[in-house]
């Protein structure tokens, strides 16, 4: 239907303004002047990445991970519970805290581990209209939680939509998927979202000691979203059941490891006054989480920390069950003049993390036992209080300076209260007409998780993460090109490291990130992406350290064609050595109408997937690859 409407305003544009003109370069201009992310790209706001809409269809991108396993300085890798997780090129495959994922304006990471990726690793984006990836902490009007990248997706616009799609896949390794999204208005100044969708991923089973290690997952996920006058109310559902990979062993083979994880939000925003200018919102965040393990004793048992002792106790057996609750108030007011812009703002969160069942059963040198851990969890609380202020100034029309401050106090259960400031300063500046060059001079933190306590001997001594840094980049655009020159420093003090022992703060690191990105505009629909980037960090590298992709967006008449190939180089991890990869990745969609379209992706094709490593006890390394080789072919309708 969405394609209907295309074609009839087009047809009423052609009998009114633009009669001379054919028929192909009207819905270009159409499709062009409706793309959200045209009203959504604010330079000043940080180092960003914009996804069109466009991009995401010729892509075939049916899920996040489409999007995120070429993103540059980064790579997207399952970690040891066997969710993908965006970790900078270097590190190793871990639990990351500092990256926040947004569905419009609300955020989604895990109420207990900070890390968006546990559910939504593999979100469906048939309800995203585009997506904003910015990296650096960015500004606090794109999301007011401290981090070092941000996703933001965007979901449709019902009045552009007006229009149901459904939409199946099949793919060689007996995976599937099948969606519905609708959306439309009702009246003038009301519209709705509404989206559901099933999936399963069969994941290639590998063997570690002639065990099997399993990651298949299944899910479902829905959304709503009702528009109503410059109300704007939404609910959210996730659903995540997964085989955990490694999980908790302490080898790589454990006997059972699985999770079920479930995610649940209400969110609603009012735009106030005349101008819209004082925002108001309240939510509530539901996680549900369960997950069992096991591995045999003298096979060195799991990690479960509080009790954990080679010397005395190894458990073998933990089930585990929590309820998470978050609630969110906040108010802004923003404050405009010719020259200047001032945002100004408040929230208030509560986090609560109710422990339902952590019980354990152990060898020791007595004999075997069981129990619970749940008495050593009791900071199971922390209110948020945060203040800050923005502003952008236009010194003249080529130049803006930007500055932001912000305000956290972390009042915590049983725990020393964590006081902190967020600040970062910049400068955008025209030089030429085609030439402009932005830079920020940050500096930030990232508190400690739930999750990162409760794996801490000492959760009280646990410090905060603590980052400065200084970025630039250059951009060039002329004709059909533009250049991107990008250039990073950041220090990370007391990093939040995950050890045998629990986790601990570790030393500085510095590092620098270059990367230069080249874009080459054939038509407004072909156009060919090349980007390559290198990252030197003073530590052990645990995953690539220069990469890079090439992409090529094509549409002809019925014809989408999209391919891309993702380079990584090798590394050495202790005495394993990891060749370079190169992942390639081709898809076709054929439309038989504007309505009606086949579509086949091969993933993939060289069958080089870049890795992911993990370690076991002791000496233990094990290495399998990030991604299956495999075709999809599917069918999508709209009505």
């Amino acid at each position: 239907m969405k394609k209907v409407v295309v074609l009839l305003a087009s047809i009423f544009i052609i009998n009114t303004t633009f009669a001379q003109e054919d028929i192909t370069t009207l819905l270009d201009k159409y499709e062009e002047a409706a793309d959200l992310s045209n009203r959504t790209k604010v330079e000043s706001l940080g180092h960003y990445i914009t996804i069109t809409r466009k991009d995401l269809e010729i892509m075939q991108a049916n899920t996040l991970s489409d999007i995120l396993k070429s993103l540059k300085l980064h790579s997207y890798i399952p970690n040891t519970f066997g969710v993908y997780q965006l970790i900078a090129a270097g590190l190793p495959a871990g639990l990351n805290t500092s990256y926040r994922l947004f569905i419009d304006d609300h955020e989604v990471s895990s109420i207990h581990t900070d890390n968006p990726f546990l559910l939504y690793d593999n979100y469906p984006l048939d309800a995203i209209d585009h997506i904003e990836i910015y990296l650096g902490a960015g500004a606090v009007r794109i999301g007011n939680e401290p981090s070092i990248l941000i996703i933001k997706l965007y979901t449709k616009d019902p009045k552009r939509e007006n229009s149901t799609t459904i939409k199946g896949l099949l793919d060689t390794r007996k995976g599937y998927s099948y969606s519905f999204t609708d959306a439309r208005p009702i009246k003038e100044n009301i519209s709705y979202l509404v989206s559901i969708y099933k999936g399963y991923n069969n994941y290639k089973t590998y063997h570690y000691n002639n065990n099997p290690l399993n990651r298949d997952s299944q899910s479902v996920f829905g959304i709503f979203k009702l528009n109503y006058y410059d109300t704007q109310l939404t609910f959210n559902f996730a659903r995540v059941n997964r085989d955990a990979f490694k999980g908790l062993a302490v080898d790589i083979s454990p006997d059972i490891s699985n999770t079920q994880s479930q995610d649940f939000y209400i969110s609603l925003t009012q735009k106030l006054l005349e101008d819209k200018s004082l925002t108001f919102n309240i939510s509530y965040d539901y996680n549900e989480r369960k997950g069992e393990f096991e591995n045999k004793f003298n096979e060195g048992g799991i990690f479960v920390l509080p009790v954990y002792n080679p010397s005395s106790l190894i458990p073998y057996y933990y089930y585990e069950k929590r309820n998470l609750k978050k609630y969110i108030f906040y108010i802004s007011k923003e404050f405009k003049t010719d020259n200047n812009a001032l945002l100004i703002g408040a929230s208030y969160k509560i986090k609560q993390n109710d422990v339902e069942k952590a019980d354990y059963k152990a060898f020791t040198l007595s004999g075997f036992t069981s129990g619970s851990i749940k008495d050593f969890l009791k900071f199971n609380r922390i209110d948020l209080y945060t203040v800050f202020a923005e502003n952008q100034y236009n010194v003249n029309e080529k130049n803006l300076i930007f500055l932001s401050l912000k305000y956290d106090y972390y009042r915590r259960e049983n725990l020393p209260d964590i006081k902190e400031f967020i600040a970062r300063i910049g400068h955008t500046s025209f030089i030429t007409h085609n030439l402009y060059i932005k830079s920020f001079i940050t500096k930030t933190y990232i508190p400690p998780s739930f999750y990162e306590l409760e794996q801490s001997q000492n959760p009280k001594d646990l410090k905060v993460e603590k980052m400065k840094g200084f970025s630039s980049e250059i951009v060039y655009e002329k004709d059909k090109s533009i250049l991107k020159l990008f250039y990073g420093y950041t220090y990370a003090k007391d990093l939040i490291y995950f050890t045998p022992n629990g986790t601990i703060n570790w030393r500085g690191i510095p590092s620098h990130l270059l990367d230069f990105e080249y874009t080459y505009k054939i038509t407004p629909d072909n156009k060919i992406v090349f980007d390559i980037f290198k990252t030197f960090i003073q530590s052990s590298k645990m995953s690539s350290t220069f990469g890079g992709s090439i992409k090529s967006f094509n549409s002809f008449d019925r014809l989408d064609l999209y391919g891309e190939l993702i380079y990584r180089n090798g590394f050495e991890v202790f005495d394993k050595k990891i060749n370079s990869t190169y992942n390639l990745n081709i898809g076709l969609i054929y439309n038989f109408d504007r309505n009606l379209s086949i579509r086949a992706k091969g993933e993939n094709l060289l069958n080089s997937s870049y890795k992911t490593v993990l370690f076991g006890y002791p000496n233990q390394v094990g290495i399998f690859d990030a991604y299956d080789r495999k075709l999809t072919i599917g069918i999508e309708k709209v009505f």
